[in-house]
């Protein structure tokens, strides 16, 4: 019988990229050995604005606000939410960058 050898496989030095290639390995097996096709990720989370603002410093001890949901049950109106969102957001509604 001749002995099974299986080449070494260089794996990337960074996590990502390291975490890209176990994610095609394990997709390669599941498609090699029980013929499933993993689903394609159309809906991944995207933030609606520019990667830049991510950048931008916020100032010393900012703190962000704690947000209340809107709901309708609890009988408060838009406006009242809305004003209420403005009050929360304090300094920063003022600003008109």
């Amino acid at each position: 019988m001749e002995a099974y050898q299986q080449a070494p496989e260089i794996q990337p030095p960074h996590r990502q990229d390291a975490d890209a290639y176990w994610a095609d390995k394990i997709a390669e097996v599941m498609r090699d050995q029980f013929g499933i096709k993993p689903k394609v990720n159309t809906y991944s989370y995207r933030t609606p604005y520019p990667p830049a603002y991510d950048l931008i410093p916020l100032p010393n001890r900012y703190k962000v606000p704690d947000f209340t949901k809107f709901s309708v049950q609890d009988g408060t109106s838009t406006m009242e939410h809305v004003n209420r969102f403005i009050i929360q957001c304090g300094e920063a509604a003022n600003r008109d960058e």
